[in-house]
């Protein structure tokens, strides 16, 4: 039967398989193929953050596998609660539960785990402290949240419940990574394990990447997923430090990547500084909606900018957008 598919290698087909299943845009109808070494998933819609040939197929008609809504067991009048999607990191699902299924959490947590196959899944208790982390509880399987995420060909090891890290934004890493020109210098203010810097440095050719972090084990973990990935020495530079304060010691970049979407905007003003003629400052930020008349504004205002184009990056609840923005000087 026909639907859009999505073309993946077959290197990546599971954590590509895994973000499908927890956006709710596998197509539950028909059976994925193999060919020529890639896996073509069939998906509801195309997807425009996911850099992957997609097109119409022909695929095998399937049967429909269990979704975790069926495998939960809570009283008819909750099910209209219970989550709609979820974030899957490497092996380890992630869900926000409603205050009017908290009494169900292990069982929401349960099926999930065995839907997707899951080596643990935790409870998503809100942000908290200076880093900016989930408070996570492990509620189902293995209480070890460390694990080793992949997007794009890149490997991420890292513990969700230490560091901040979204699986969301992996089509937005990949297209920063594919502007980015030889030989540029590049700077990301706010590096986490370092995904974009990865990204960027796996599959461009930037002269330098310095990757500023002020949680040490983001830093640590940086380290490790640079050789995990087997870098070339010099290329991302982790940097255990304010960006602000530090910047400044390596000239101007290129490109200059903000995503730090509750308040990379006290930061602007640093960017701005270190930012190259001809350059571009990727800044990140949630918003209401009413307030991005008022951001583009501000933006456009800045001192050199020529242009700034600007997307929805995702939702982030019923009246915020998490949006990206392309600063141009």
């Amino acid at each position: 039967m026909n639907s859009t598919g999505i073309r993946v290698p077959k290197s990546e087909a599971e954590s590509v398989r895994r973000e499908l299943l927890a956006r709710g845009i596998f197509n539950p109808d028909c059976r994925p193929i193999q060919e020529a070494g890639d896996v073509i998933f069939p998906i509801t819609a195309v997807q425009s953050d996911l850099p992957y040939e997609q097109s119409v197929y022909d695929f095998p008609e399937g049967k429909r596998s269990l979704s975790y809504p069926s495998l939960v067991d809570v009283p008819e009048e909750l099910r209209a609660f219970l989550p709609s999607s979820f974030d899957t990191v490497g092996d380890v699902g992630i869900v926000k539960i409603p205050e009017e299924l908290a009494a169900y959490r292990e069982e929401i947590c349960r099926a999930i785990r065995e839907a997707n196959h899951l080596r643990a899944v935790a409870v998503d208790a809100g942000i908290e402290g200076e880093f900016r982390i989930r408070s996570l509880i492990p509620c189902a399987g293995d209480e070890n949240l460390e694990t080793e995420h992949r997007e794009f060909g890149v490997k991420l090891l890292l513990d969700p419940s230490k560091v901040y890290f979204s699986p969301r934004l992996a089509g937005e890493r990949w297209r920063v990574a594919s502007l980015v020109k030889t030989g540029e210098r590049i700077c990301d203010m706010f590096a986490g394990v370092g995904p974009f810097g990865i990204m960027i440095a796996k599959h461009s050719e930037p002269e330098v990447i310095h990757a500023f972090d002020i949680n040490p084990h983001a830093v640590e973990y940086m380290k490790r997923n640079i050789e995990l990935n087997r870098l070339k020495d010099g290329v991302v530079m982790p940097h255990l430090e304010d960006s602000a304060a530090g910047m400044g010691r390596y000239g101007e970049f290129h490109r200059i990547i903000m995503n730090l979407p509750h308040s990379a905007h006290d930061f602007l003003g640093s960017a701005v500084k270190h930012i190259a003629e001809g350059g571009t400052i990727h800044y990140y930020e949630i918003l209401e909606t009413e307030m991005l008349a008022v951001r583009l504004e501000e933006l456009n205002g800045l001192a050199g900018v020529k242009r700034v184009e600007h997307r929805e990056v995702k939702t982030y609840s019923p009246t915020m957008r998490f949006y990206g923005f392309d600063v141009l000087f």
